[in-house]
């Protein structure tokens, strides 16, 4: 690979099944375009959207029942990697309990590196990387009639997977060639141009079906919005492009070539005193070739493939070490197809009281005589949900009253590891899978305390992993850059 370069003559040496398979469409008479010709028109070149017609082509990378899976994995002190982030109104959110309650709330989450907590993405990353160094992936689940970020630019390639929903995408020209992370433009202090957002510079202005595809190249200024009453969840296939240029392989090798003996010993330290006129520049000129030379004896075409391989070896290790730590996970998930009921010696207060609760929000107490007690805030709209909840009687969250499936399993998730309610039953399609208790937070009701906030999960330093969107701050509590 190379910066805007593919080498296609070793195309056909090269294994692009996985590729081919995002690249293919069901409808009928819609041009194909084939993994040599996605590398010769479009790799760093131009955008792609392709229309599938099959809601069910990712269906064994992700689906909607898997959230709980991977949102309760990013939280165990396991996961050395991934990294979950909430949004509300495009701005970082760190105040909620959990992820369940900001998704209620109207929040975006965000999951980077999915492939490291969750096996069935990695395995399609794998795929991949039969004919790409080294992918991974962000999740981005979003409410009806939002937006997570702002327009903005990356300094990585991208395939968009549609898993659930729609989301309506607008693409922009890149106003800066090829970016690397410090030339993203949207985040930190580094502004779109005004002009770059206009109407008539659009190359994408689509929407994304269950299914469908979205290749963007690195630089290419774009913004996502979800439709009204349809939520979104895509997963973002990432190529750390910004680490594959010609110039970051070739800095690469001279980094590991600067360990030579001969290039270990300080310059001249008052080299910055030297008049360009004097001998003792001419002399420091003179050693600075001959160092070069030595560098450069060393720098050849097969040290920097190997100082690459190398690099790539590391990246992808790391997705195999932390992946290992939940092989063994076998949690089953709730889904829309669950029974739950309320525990019977629960009682519970609802409070509309302004003076308590904010306006558009209740509160809740729940108690267990004689004294455990737990309280909760949720947004109005889900009060008819919690009075489903609260009847008493077998309830199937496929049947709860909100806004969308995985709305329907937050306020179940919510209140269930309170301790509120219990699972009856984890699919009533399956009479042989047993009820059981949900993992994760404590059980409030039961003695717990809670479990930690989201949202402002610290990322670890990964190299060439970039996350699409980071926290605030790093472990030191440096401010980071938004990327």
């Amino acid at each position: 690979f190379s910066s805007g370069n593919f080498f296609l003559g070793e195309m056909e040496a090269l294994d692009c099944a996985t590729l081919e398979s995002i690249l293919k469409t069901d409808v009928e008479g819609a041009t194909q375009v084939t993994s040599k010709e996605f590398f010769e028109e479009y790799f760093e070149k131009k955008p792609l959207v392709v229309h599938r017609e099959n809601p069910d082509a990712f269906e064994k990378v992700m689906r909607v029942e898997h959230l709980e899976v991977a949102i309760d994995r990013v939280r165990k002190p396991e996961n050395k990697f991934g990294e979950l982030i909430l949004f509300k109104n495009q701005r970082q959110q760190t105040d909620y309990r959990s992820a369940y309650e900001a998704y209620m709330d109207g929040c975006s989450v965000v999951i980077n590196h999915l492939d490291k907590i969750f096996r069935p993405v990695l395995e399609f990353c794998r795929g991949l990387m039969t004919c790409m160094p080294h992918v991974y992936a962000n999740m981005y689940l979003t409410p009806a009639g939002d937006q997570t970020v702002p327009p903005h630019s990356d300094d990585r390639d991208v395939f968009i997977l549609q898993i659930w929903g729609r989301k309506h995408w607008r693409v922009y020209p890149s106003p800066v060639y090829c970016p690397y992370p410090d030339e993203q433009l949207g985040k930190g202090d580094r502004e779109v141009p005004s002009k770059t957002l206009e109407d008539e510079s659009q190359l994408v202005n689509d929407t994304l079906e269950t299914g469908d595809v979205l290749y963007m190249p690195r630089g290419f200024v774009h913004q996502a919005r979800t439709l009204a009453g349809s939520p979104s969840l895509h997963i973002t296939i990432a190529i750390p492009t910004h680490d594959f240029t010609w110039g970051r392989v070739i800095q690469d090798a001279i980094t590991a070539a600067a360990k030579l003996e001969a290039l270990r010993p300080s310059i001249p330290l008052y080299t910055l005193q030297l008049k360009t006129d004097s001998d003792e520049f001419k002399t420091f000129s003179d050693t600075f070739a001959e160092k070069l030379q030595v560098a450069l004896g060393k720098i050849n075409a097969e040290y920097t493939q190997e100082s690459f391989r190398q690099k790539i070896i590391t990246h992808n290790k790391k997705q195999d070490e932390n992946i290992k730590v939940f092989d063994m996970d076998e949690v089953t998930p709730l889904s829309i197809h669950s029974k739950v009921i309320k525990r019977p010696e629960i009682e519970f207060l609802i409070c509309t009281d302004r003076r308590e609760v904010p306006i558009g929000y209740l509160g809740v107490t729940f108690r267990k005589p004689p004294d455990m007690r737990a309280s909760i805030k949720m947004p109005i709209s889900y009060k008819a949900a919690l009075l489903q909840l609260m009847s008493g009687k077998p309830l199937l969250i496929d049947e709860i009253s909100a806004p969308d499936s995985f709305a329907k399993m937050c306020v179940t998730i919510v209140c269930a590891r309170l301790g509120v309610i219990h699972v009856v039953q984890l699919d009533v399609r399956n009479t042989d899978v047993p009820p059981c208790v949900l993992p994760g937070m404590a059980h409030l009701l039961d003695g717990g305390s809670g479990g930690e906030k989201e949202g402002g999960r610290t990322p670890q330093n990964n190299g060439g992993n970039g996350n699409h969107h980071k926290s605030g701050k790093n472990k030191k509590g440096k401010k980071k850059g938004h990327r």
